[in-house]
């Protein structure tokens, strides 16, 4: 299985803040990427903000919204013949973000655990730090 973090900063308000806009968007790449949809909920916050999850028979896109600080985190999870790289790029396409930081972590074997050393913990710390200021 591939899990593929994606943050993306510096992105429209609106586009970041419209629970059916985020949906499409994250249907059209599972949908580009070959995966198979079984279900999805998306919950819009007040006063902005959303979170959602496409689950696939691969296993699932999530996406959290911060339109405040034009930021959002994404993890493309897939596996079997699903192609998450499909995803990510159709994912780019529709937020239009400024900046993107992304990872490529293997999961689910014992021989992949060095992948979660601290580095991308840390990395990850530092770009949610970043928002604060």
């Amino acid at each position: 299985m591939r899990w593929r973090p994606l943050y993306c900063r510096s992105v429209r308000r609106h586009r970041f803040g419209n629970p059916a806009f985020i949906e499409t968007a994250i249907t059209k790449s599972a949908q580009s990427a070959g995966a198979t949809i079984l279900f999805s909920n998306f919950h819009r916050f007040s006063p902005e903000g959303v979170s959602g999850v496409l689950v696939l028979a691969e296993s699932h896109i999530s996406i959290h919204t911060w339109p405040e600080h034009s930021y959002a985190a994404l993890d493309v999870f897939m596996c079997g013949r699903a192609r998450p790289k499909a995803a990510i790029a159709v994912l780019k396409e529709e937020f239009k973000p400024i900046r993107v930081v992304e990872y490529l972590l293997a999961r689910g074997r014992a021989d992949n655990a060095d992948q979660y050393s601290q580095p991308d913990r840390i990395d990850s710390e530092r770009w949610l730090k970043g928002l604060e200021r």
